[in-house]
């Protein structure tokens, strides 16, 4: 395969920049066709268009020549400010996916370790208790409801 201009092994589930990108797109297509309709509208080609005179064609985060309109802040967080030309702006393929990348890491930084509340009801010696030692990590703080109302109780 080549890459970067130069013919190098690859393994053989290797995907390229332009698979992956090709079952984003599609993904994007199946779940959310108005937004990625929009950018097929005159509207958007316009006001684009506007951005990109506007900015000269240069990215204004780096100065070397842009050639996309980047929402600063995105549409899919407010969709009424979509054509606003005072929130778009013009960037360079880098810019554009080091910003996008900041912006997905800010929207799922820390979702997988969100913390997770597990409420476990039973009657007493129902063995609520043996669950909760089974399945607790190191982590998990156990609040034993039965146990604090007959403290506050006494």
């Amino acid at each position: 395969m080549v890459i970067n201009g130069r013919r190098q092994l690859v393994p053989i589930d290797y995907q390229t920049r332009t698979e992956t990108d090709k079952a984003y797109n599609q993904k994007r297509n199946r779940e959310n066709k108005e937004y990625v309709s929009f950018y097929k509208t005159t509207a958007w080609r316009h006001t684009r268009e506007q951005v990109l005179l506007r900015d000269y064609s240069t990215c204004v985060r780096c100065g070397l020549e842009g050639n996309i309109v980047d929402h600063i802040v995105p549409s899919e967080d407010d969709w009424e400010d979509r054509l606003n030309t005072d929130n778009l702006e013009t960037l360079c393929q880098r810019c554009h996916n080091l910003k996008t990348r900041r912006e997905w890491v800010k929207k799922n930084k820390g979702r997988e370790r969100a913390m997770q509340i597990h409420i476990v009801v039973g009657y007493p010696a129902s063995g609520k208790s043996t669950y909760v030692a089974r399945h607790m990590t190191s982590h998990d703080l156990v609040y034993d409801y039965d146990l604090l109302t007959s403290l506050v109780l006494v």
